[in-house]
């Protein structure tokens, strides 16, 4: 029998089992969450600022060290646990490539070599980034799971894969299913540590998963345990050094240091009557934002902004000069140096935002050039976040029609997508407050992860190695995988530059840069540069992984929309179009609204005037337009590079140069050698996103 003692496997080994401890999972995930508000409003109540100081304000002092060593030995059966997994995953990772290494050699040399450096360090801010590793190694495991399931690789204790692990976790299924829970449920009931928070600083410990990577073979898996063994152990140092800092704090009564912060200055350069500067310091620093949003959550959201449904096009980008692999290589440099000139376009509209003291991108321009000009940015933003929300419809328009194929319905595209505007975009856009719709924001990077992992293993499992390969087959033929020999050498060919425009559609986040630098806690310019360098390098990995992966498989055949390409049989992928029509749907209005709203600023339609009638024909008007635009164009591509190729390259480049020539001009004898010398930088930018915005316009438009 296999040695499970806890979970649903402590009380049954039938599918049915799975039914009462889903409800019980749920019924104490309520019961969880109930406790953890009523401890949020606890604080409301005594202004507790932890879990200790609730108890001392509440219960009293003499008695607070009871939850402080309860949290403590938690704390230490947390670390305990990550401990545990990280050495039977390593174990079995070394296995994967033909090294018997036991899980106690494997911990003992993985805790000398990493665990204890990662622990001893003093400042745990750089590890910050890789907090978000958790929720991709478990949203990661949890696909692997469910494709090695519904392949059958573990159907039966003698099937393929099963074979390769020890026999005591072969699959056995018996007949102890539904009811079977009267006798076990207070094993399963007590298996919570799931729902375990503590403290209130947003630290989580989740018991280890049944030791995945022994259960899952060896042989079988190569391409699976790599990427799961690297996210766990990020995630994993991650949290052990979050709960040494948990311990710390809940066992101490050490007050807290002032708020002891750097020295702090102003707007750099305030513009005051007319022309004229009153200089309030020497050097720009930053830090007088006011905002509350930490680097680690600047980070999330700032890649959240960048990766979005512009990666989707990529693929054919490459293919628009070259059909071979190689080809690849020089369109992840291309996707890294645009990424890094966007980067530093990115920097500089916050560093615009500390010397003028600007609030917006618009703003900017007024404080900088001057507000008669300021409709030029002003409609750029309006027109550029109308192309947004075009790309929205036509993925839309593709992806429901494809799914309803995969359900056995053929439905056109231009029919999935009036139906869909009709019955889910327009009253969603109708919203007067989209409040309700924040969470799902969060569903745009889990659809992207999600479909670059599906991505990565059909890739590897070669199930469009050609044109006449299984799935493949199943796909028009214009979409079936095209490898030619047009590789690295083709990216000299003029065609490159539209590969470069639509990465300026890719990157587009700028018109929000000085929200972001406005919202960031103690935003200093050392902590902004920081936040946007890590942000912009991780999307820049990302659209590299997305990017070669879809055109490795397709080569020249790569479409505009890559998810096009994929066979509508594909269960993988298409579990990769509902992940992200689900995403689109509701990050929708959020676009829409700031179309509509961009619509009112520049026909100068007073807030108090923008009555629900207005606002609602305005909404018929624009969606309706989209929705015809969308119906009639159907390559993603072209909407991506003629973009970038307009106004993209205007946002990201040559309006952060303006303004920031403009700026430093106005600071006369004030402005610094370096800032001086940095507009020759910027304006370099500015002229090569203008040459390659003109060559661009003219290969987006031969497309046609």
């Amino acid at each position: 029998m296999p040695h499970h003692q806890n979970s649903i496997a402590a009380f049954g080994d039938a599918p049915s089992a799975a039914i009462p401890a889903a409800i019980l999972i749920a019924t104490i995930g309520a019961i969880a969450a109930y406790n953890f508000s009523l401890l949020g409003r606890l604080c409301a109540i005594t202004g507790a600022t932890s879990y200790k100081s609730a108890w001392e304000k509440s219960v009293g002092e003499s008695t607070a060290w009871i939850p402080g060593i309860s949290c403590v030995i938690k704390t230490f059966f947390a670390i305990l646990a990550y401990s545990m997994v990280l050495g039977d995953t390593f174990s079995a990772l070394f296995k994967t490539f033909g090294m018997s290494v036991s899980r106690e050699t494997a911990l003992a040399g993985l805790t000398v070599t990493v665990l204890l450096p990662l622990c001893l360090l003093k400042s745990l801010s750089s590890l910050a980034p890789f907090s978000l590793a958790g929720i991709a190694a478990m949203l990661y495991m949890a696909v692997a799971m469910a494709i090695r399931f519904f392949d059958g690789s573990y159907a039966s204790a003698d099937s393929g894969l099963a074979m390769d692990v020890a026999e005591s976790l072969r699959p056995t299924i018996g007949a102890k299913g539904a009811s079977s829970v009267a006798s076990g449920w207070p094993d399963s009931a007590c298996y919570n540590n799931s729902y375990s928070f503590f403290g209130f600083s947003g630290t989580a410990f989740t018991p280890p998963a049944p030791r995945p990577n022994r259960e899952l073979g060896t042989a079988g898996n190569i391409k699976m345990k790599p990427f799961s063994s690297i996210l766990l152990l990020l995630s994993a140092t991650v949290l052990i050094a979050d709960a040494r800092q948990a311990s710390i704090s809940s066992l101490t009564s050490i007050p807290r240091r002032g708020d002891i912060r750097k020295q702090r200055v102003g707007v750099a350069f305030d513009k005051r009557e007319g022309a004229s500067w009153t200089n309030n310091a020497k050097e720009v620093r930053g830090g007088e934002g006011g905002g509350t949003a930490t680097m680690s959550n600047e980070m999330f959201n700032m890649v959240k902004a960048l990766v979005g449904v512009g990666v989707l096009g990529l693929p054919a980008g490459i293919a628009a000069f070259g059909d071979a692999p190689s080809a690849a290589i020089p369109a992840a440099i291309l996707i890294a140096t645009i990424g890094a000139i966007a980067a530093y376009n990115f920097s500089l509209l916050g560093r615009l935002c500390a010397i003028t003291g600007a609030t917006s991108y618009k703003s900017a321009w007024e404080k900088s050039v001057g507000e008669s000009t300021a409709w030029i940015p002003g409609i750029s933003c309006v027109i550029k976040t109308f192309f947004a929300i075009l790309a929205y419809s036509m993925v839309l328009g593709d992806t429901f029609s494809a799914l309803f194929k995969t359900f056995g319905m053929s439905v056109s595209r231009e029919t999935a997508l009036a139906g869909l505007t009709v019955t889910v975009l327009l009253p969603l856009c109708l919203l007067k407050s989209l409040s309700s719709l924040a969470p799902f924001s969060l569903a745009g990077i889990a659809a992207m992860l999600y479909m670059a992992v599906a991505m990565a293993i059909r890739f590897f499992d070669g199930s469009y190695a050609s044109a006449d390969s299984g799935l493949a087959m199943d796909v028009a033929e214009s979409l079936r995988p095209t490898i030619g020999a047009k590789g690295a050498s083709a990216v000299f060919s003029s065609n490159a530059f539209i590969l470069i425009c639509m990465l300026s559609t890719a990157y587009m986040a700028h018109f929000n840069a000085p929200k972001f630098y406005l919202e960031l806690k103690d935003n200093t310019i050392a902590r902004w540069n920081t936040v946007v360098a890590t942000s912009f390098a991780i999307s820049i990995l990302f659209f590299i992984g997305i990017a070669a992966m879809g055109f490795a498989t397709f080569g020249g055949a790569s479409n505009g929309f890559i998810l096009n390409n994929y066979s509508t049989k594909d269960s993988l992928m298409g579990f990769s179009r509902v992940a992200v029509a689900f995403a689109l749907v509701f990050t929708y209005p959020l676009a829409f609204v700031g179309c509509r709203d961009g619509v009112l600023e520049m026909l100068k339609v007073p807030k108090e005037e923008r009555t629900d009638t207005k606002l609602n024909n305005l909404t018929y008007i624009i969606l309706g337009f989209v929705t015809a635009v969308a119906m009639k164009i159907t390559d993603l591509s072209f909407i991506m590079s003629f973009g970038g190729a307009t106004l993209g390259n205007a946002l990201i480049y040559v309006y952060p140069a303006i303004m920031f020539k403009s700026a430093v001009k106005n600071m006369g004898e004030d402005a610094t050698t370096a800032q001086k010398l940095e507009v020759f930088l910027a304006m370099t930018f500015a002229a090569l996103g203008i040459g390659m915005g003109c060559i661009g316009t003219k290969l987006s438009l031969a497309k046609l």
